[in-house]
């Protein structure tokens, strides 16, 4: 009786591909020496292994010396400016020439003028009245009620005869209508009233007064 043999055929031991940094665990079993590797996993494997670029490298510099980063653009910013500052208040202040002439403010020019019969200030067309006197009874009672004395500007009393005194009253400011008693003249009331330069009304008067007028 014939004996028969059983052939084994032994398998290829599997394969494994070793793990590349960034890329997806790749096991692949493969008969033999296995199969040359896809474009898609070169790809893959030349991004994992390439070098970061510029930027990336610029990035991560950033992040790592963020504090001394700030400190340095503030020491750039503050620098130039506070430079600035010493000048400035260094600076000699130029001295002003007392020879500059600086003209005044002048006042305003004033809308009153001085009264010639009191002094006080009225308005220019008051000022340009003109002054009169006017001889006053003050005999009591007949020279009741008297006119005009509180509107004077200027009066003189003085004895007429027996006890009896008059008033000299100037007018100028202000001219009441009615003016009174009007009684005569005499020689002193004719001096004051060249004090003023003014005419004297009166009701007669004795001969050396009306002598002077």
């Amino acid at each position: 009786m014939a004996t028969t043999k059983k052939s084994v055929v032994k398998k290829p031991a599997a394969t494994k591909v070793k793990k590349i940094p960034g890329v997806d665990e790749l096991s692949i079993e493969q008969s033999g020496l296995g199969a040359p590797p896809t474009p898609g996993e070169e790809a893959a494997q030349a991004a994992a292994t390439a070098r970061p670029g510029r930027w990336q490298r610029l990035k991560g510099f950033m992040r790592t010396h963020q504090i001394r980063l700030l400190i340095a653009v503030g020491v750039v910013l503050i620098t130039p400016a506070a430079v600035w500052a010493y000048i400035e208040y260094t600076k000699p202040v130029k001295q002003v020439s007392s020879a500059v002439h600086v003209p005044k403010k002048l006042p305003p020019k004033p809308v009153t003028k001085p009264s010639p019969l009191t002094g006080l200030p009225v308005s220019p067309s008051v000022a340009a009245q003109p002054v009169f006197g006017v001889v006053i009874e003050n005999f009591d009672p007949d020279a009741r009620p008297q006119s005009g004395l509180d509107q004077a500007g200027v009066v003189y009393e003085a004895l007429a005869e027996g006890g009896i005194t008059r008033f000299l009253a100037f007018f100028g400011d202000s001219v009441p209508p009615t003016i009174g008693p009007v009684r005569s003249i005499r020689t002193y009331f004719v001096d004051w009233g060249l004090e003023f330069g003014a005419p004297i009304f009166h009701a007669g008067g004795n001969a050396d007064a009306l002598d002077e007028l």
